[in-house]
C-alpha cells in the first residue's frame, strides 16, 4: 500500500479523532467559562484526545523539529533544582507538562490521519460565537468600566487578551480558507466571519490582539502579493481593497469609550499608563531586565517569575512578555531554545509557501510581545496547526 492510500484510509478511519479536535478548538474561547471543579471542559477533551491516541496508534511518528521545543522542556522541568519557590515550579510545570504532551501527541499521529480544515473550521465556528457573544450580549460579556468586554458564563471570565487571542487564531483560519476555496458564496460568507472576529477582537479592547490580527492579515496578504498563483495575486489585491472600504465603513458604528480609552494614537500602546506612573507593562519589563544578569545562563525556574519580580518590582505581577518570560525563568538558554524552534517553523512554512499560516505564527509571535501566552492553550494550538500544515500534503485540498 503507498503511502498517499495509507494517509487517506487514516483519514477516513479517524472521522473520530477530527471530530474532537474540531470540539477542542470550538471549546476553546470558553475554557474558563465552562469549568468546574473537575477542570475546564477543553482540559477534558484534551485528555480524552491524548488518550484516543494512545489506544489507537500505538506506533507513533515523533517530528524531529520537536526535538528542540523538548530540550526547553527538559530545561524547564529540571529547574526545580534551582527554583526558589517550588510551588511556582509545581504549578506551572504540570501546565506545561499537559500542553506538551497534547502538542507531541497530535503532531506523532501519522501524516494524513488528521484534517487540518477540520481544526480551521473549529477554530473559526469557536472564535465566531465567541464574537457574537461578546458583541450581542453585554450581560454575558461585561467586564471593566471602561467598556472593555470578555466571555463571561456561570460565574466564570476568561481573560479578554486570552480571547482575543483565540479569534485572532480564527482570523488566520478565516483568511487561509479563503485562499483554499473556490466557491465565491463561501468566501463571502468567510470574510463576513474575519470582519466578525476583528470586531469581537475591537470589543475585547486588546491592544495586542488587534495589533496581532492586522500582523497576520498584512503579513499573509503581502506574501500572497509575492507568490507564483496570479489567482492568489489577485485575490489579495482584492481583500486589501474590501479590507479598506470595510474600515472606512464600520469606524463610525464603534463604541467612543474604546476607542477613546483603547485604541486612540497614544493609548494603542499603552503608553499613557506607563506616563501616568500606574502598574503597567512598561514598567515590569523595564523592571525585570534587572533580574537578568543575576541569572543569565538557566534563570530563576519555571513560573518563578512572579516571585522574582518582586525584587525590582513593588508587587508580584506576570511578565506580559513571553520572552521576558523564558530568559527570567529559563535564561538564555532557555529563550534561545524556543526562538529556534519558532524560527524553524517560520522557515519550513515559508518554504513550503503556506503564507498564511506563516502569518498566524508571526501574528502569535507579535502578540507574544505583550502576553505571557506560554501557559494558554491557544498558544500551542498555533504552534500544533503550524506543524500539522507542514506535514501536509496541498493535493489534499484539489
Amino acid at each position: 500500500m503507498s503511502k498517499k492510500m495509507l494517509a487517506e484510509d487514516y483519514c477516513r478511519k479517524d472521522f473520530f479523532l477530527n471530530f474532537l479536535l474540531q470540539l477542542y478548538c470550538i471549546l476553546l474561547p470558553f475554557e474558563e467559562a465552562l469549568a468546574g471543579s473537575f477542570g475546564s471542559v477543553v482540559k477534558l477533551v484534551g485528555v480524552l484526545i491524548i488518550g484516543y491516541i494512545l489506544i489507537v496508534y500505538r506506533k507513533l511518528t515523533f517530528r524531529t523539529i520537536n526535538i528542540i521545543i523538548m530540550a526547553w522542556f527538559v530545561l524547564a522541568f529540571f529547574s526545580f533544582l534551582w527554583a526558589e519557590s517550588f510551588s511556582w515550579w509545581i504549578t506551572y510545570i504540570k501546565i506545561y507538562v499537559s500542553q506538551f504532551a497534547f502538542l507531541l501527541a497530535v503532531t506523532s499521529v501519522p501524516n494524513g490521519a488528521i484534517d487540518t480544515r477540520k481544526i480551521r473550521k473549529g477554530l473559526i465556528i469557536g472564535s465566531s460565537i465567541a464574537a457574537l457573544t461578546i458583541m450581542c450580549f453585554p450581560q454575558a460579556s461585561e467586564f471593566t468600566d471602561d467598556g472593555r468586554r470578555s466571555i463571561i458564563l456561570f460565574g466564570h471570565a476568561f481573560d479578554p487578551n486570552i480571547v482575543s487571542g483565540i479569534i485572532c487564531l480564527g482570523i488566520a483560519s478565516a483568511l487561509e480558507e479563503i485562499f483554499i476555496t473556490q466557491k465565491r458564496k463561501k468566501r463571502i460568507i468567510l470574510l463576513i466571519l474575519l470582519v466578525l472576529g476583528f470586531i469581537g477582537i475591537f470589543f475585547t479592547g486588546s491592544r495586542g490582539g488587534l495589533i496581532s490580527a492586522v500582523v497576520v492579515c498584512a503579513v499573509s496578504l503581502f506574501l500572497e502579493l509575492q507568490s507564483d498563483s496570479n489567482s492568489n495575486k489577485k485575490l489579495s489585491r482584492c481583500l486589501v481593497v474590501i479590507a479598506t472600504i470595510i474600515i472606512i465603513i464600520i469606524i463610525p458604528f464603534l463604541p467612543e469609550s474604546l476607542l477613546e480609552d483603547r485604541f486612540n494614537a497614544e493609548n494603542i500602546l499603552g503608553l499613557n499608563e506607563y506616563k501616568a506612573g500606574a502598574h503597567n507593562r512598561y514598567s515590569i519589563w523595564l523592571s525585570a531586565l534587572n533580574l537578568i544578569p543575576r541569572r543569565p545562563i538557566l534563570g530563576y525556574g519555571v513560573g518563578n517569575f512572579l516571585s522574582a519580580i518582586t525584587k525590582v518590582y513593588p508587587r508580584s505581577s506576570a511578565s506580559h512578555n513571553l520572552y521576558l518570560l523564558l530568559i527570567v525563568e529559563t535564561g538564555l538558554i532557555g529563550l534561545i531554545l524556543v526562538c529556534l524552534f519558532l524560527v524553524k517553523l517560520l522557515r519550513c512554512l515559508k518554504k513550503q509557501k503556506k503564507y498564511t499560516t506563516f502569518g498566524l505564527l508571526v501574528g502569535v509571535m507579535v502578540m507574544a510581545l505583550t502576553l505571557d501566552c506560554l501557559p494558554y492553550k491557544f498558544f500551542w494550538v498555533a504552534i500544533l496547526y503550524a506543524e500539522l500544515r507542514i506535514s501536509e500534503r496541498e493535493n489534499q485540498y484539489i
